[in-house]
């Protein structure tokens, strides 16, 4: 008998009499090493990033008005577009 065809048969019974007397793996863990059900994964935290600060442009001759977090609004692209980035970025309040 290999190692191999050894390993499948002793598990195969294993998981037998476990089903047997209703207990899984975690069951044999515990008994066998009662402190490592003890023993979690260290906790990573994450790294959190500095939350975006809110941005507020009026268009001056119109008074249309975009909140936006972020640089990827569709009207202020629009608007850097038409009247350039320098120009919009002085609408900001």
């Amino acid at each position: 008998m290999t190692t191999a065809s050894k390993e499948i048969e002793f598990e195969t019974k294993l998981r037998n009499l476990l089903g047997e007397y209703g207990y899984g793996l975690r069951n044999v863990i515990d008994l066998l090493d009662p402190p490592a059900s003890r023993r979690s994964a260290p906790v990573v935290e994450k790294a959190t990033r500095k939350p975006r600060q809110l941005k507020v442009c009026k268009k001056n001759h119109t008074g249309e008005r975009v909140e936006t977090k972020g640089g990827n609004h569709k009207t202020l692209k629009e608007w850097k577009s038409d009247y350039g980035a320098e120009t919009v970025e002085s609408w900001v309040s």
